[in-house]
């Protein structure tokens, strides 16, 4: 598979299936997870904890406790589109996903919602930041980044999020 970033050099020869079997080539950029919780989850803590859009479906946990944390992640990439160009790609493609650049703060508010609530989830590019953020099925993300960034560090930290070892 080819590189699917080509114009943006700063990720080395990345692939999308390196990213998600921890494979990168550059070696500067390690596997971080940015997260709603402090800490890495027990699995009773996991169990008892576990907050997902579909979870408030089924009545488990209040819209208002759930907004709360999907909140905090868009209020932080609000941030990051204020400064920043963000592409993203999603997890719907055959060999070679196209990058869509984000156009607008309404653009970037839907496309997040869907991917934190699990209609389609996407995956982030932020060149200026040399950080690829990949979707998930819950609100934890998977992020790839230098581990000097502090400029992400602080990301979190400002919204009430956590980044994880």
């Amino acid at each position: 598979m080819k590189n699917i970033i080509k114009e943006f050099d700063f990720f080395g020869d990345f692939v999308y299936e390196d990213l998600l079997e921890d494979k990168i080539s550059n070696i500067e950029f390690k596997r971080f997870f940015i997260t709603i919780y402090d800490h890495w989850l027990s699995e009773e803590e996991f169990r008892n904890s576990l907050i997902t859009y579909w979870d408030i479906l089924d009545g488990t946990y209040k819209l208002s406790e759930y907004l709360n944390y999907e909140n905090k992640y868009i209020n932080m990439f609000n941030e990051i589109f204020h400064k920043f160009s963000i592409f993203t790609f999603d997890n719907d493609f055959d060999i070679i996903p196209k990058l869509n650049l984000i156009k607008s703060k309404s653009e970037l508010k839907e496309i997040l919602q869907d991917s934190l609530r699990e209609k389609r989830i996407y995956n982030f590019v932020i060149p200026e930041l040399e950080v690829i953020i990949l979707g998930k099925h819950d609100l934890t993300r998977t992020i790839y980044m230098k581990p000097s960034n502090e400029a992400v560090f602080k990301l979190a930290e400002n919204y009430g999020l956590y980044i994880l070892k």
